[in-house]
């Protein structure tokens, strides 16, 4: 299965995982494959100062392990940045800060299982207290705020893979469904299928999916970004204004939102207090053209880079 696998994906060492559902931590625990970038797997025990093992020196012999290594440093691995991160964690555990970064593009990827068990070590064990913050805010925001089940999170995967890679919407949202079935209070699947809804136009009905979402998980961050945009779109701008308000509370140097809503208090004649959020949005994000665009039509382009009144958010 490793074999099929591994080529397909690399060296997004951590995109396995979606091509193997079946495999979990709960199965393995106290081994993680990582793989060289000749598609070779190795296990490779949590904590590599129990002794010599067969695993400890085939790696040894292809030059991944370091007898005092910085693994989230060591740019002459021949490995992946994320394959480095997942040796950290094992090897070198109060070296592996690199895995706050880790956890996030693994949120990202939807595996929400092997990134809070990333996040969590950073959490309780960074020596720095910035991305021991981080590594919680993530956790809290970004992750679900229950254990996920294996089946749920696989068919999560599934749904996503249909939706974005595979133009297949129908057969995504029956995998969010059966998702959803699977574990009905994680949150993800309910936004998925909300914004499968977005993509036929149905908003009204998306609508509702972002909500049930929220409703299961009130900190999960996307749903509430999209529940405003929905509610946007449809014309409940208290609705909007709400779900914005929550957003920025929750991550206050989101640009995209501060974009929202300066755009959404244009749109009900604040216009001082529009500009205001769109030149903290450009300030936070540059590559926002639209909101660029708009501010330099009203500034002009020097007197917009200038010094701006700035939210207090």
């Amino acid at each position: 299965m490793f074999a099929t696998c591994v080529p397909k994906v690399w060296p997004r060492v951590s995109a396995v995982w979606t091509l193997l559902p079946s495999l979990s931590l709960s199965n393995r625990p106290r081994v993680l494959s990582v793989f060289s970038r000749d598609d070779s797997t190795i296990p490779l025990p949590r904590s590599g100062r129990g002794g010599p093992t067969r695993a400890g020196h085939h790696a040894r012999a292809r030059g991944w392990l370091r007898d005092q290594g910085d693994y989230c440093r060591a740019g002459d691995l021949p490995v992946s940045g994320e394959t480095g991160g997942l040796l950290a964690m094992m090897l070198e555990p109060e070296r592996a800060d690199c895995l706050a970064w880790l956890g996030e593009r693994l949120a990202d990827d939807g595996l929400a299982r092997l990134g809070r068990l990333t996040l969590r070590g950073r959490a309780e064990r960074s020596p720095r207290p910035e991305i021991r913050a981080q590594a919680e805010w993530v956790l809290r925001y970004r992750l679900p705020d229950n254990e996920i089940p294996k089946l749920a999170e696989s068919r999560n995967v599934t749904g996503g893979r249909l939706q974005n890679h595979k133009d297949k919407p129908t057969e995504a949202l029956a995998a969010y469904t059966k998702a959803i079935a699977a574990d009905p209070m994680f949150s993800w699947p309910y936004n998925n299928i909300g914004r499968l809804y977005l993509g036929w136009n149905d908003v009204a009905r998306a609508l509702t999916w972002f909500t049930k979402a929220l409703e299961v998980n009130p900190n999960h961050l996307r749903a509430q970004f999209n529940q405003g945009f929905a509610a946007a779109r449809l014309g409940r701008y208290d609705e909007a204004f709400a779900a914005y308000n929550c957003v920025l509370t929750m991550n206050p140097t989101d640009a995209h939102a501060h974009a929202h809503v300066g755009w959404l208090v244009l749109k009900v004649g604040r216009q001082s207090d529009g500009l205001r959020e769109l030149q903290v949005a450009v300030r936070l994000e540059p590559g926002l053209d639209d909101a660029r665009r708009f501010l330099d039509a009203q500034y002009g382009r020097e007197a917009r880079r200038g010094p701006t009144p700035f939210s207090a958010r």
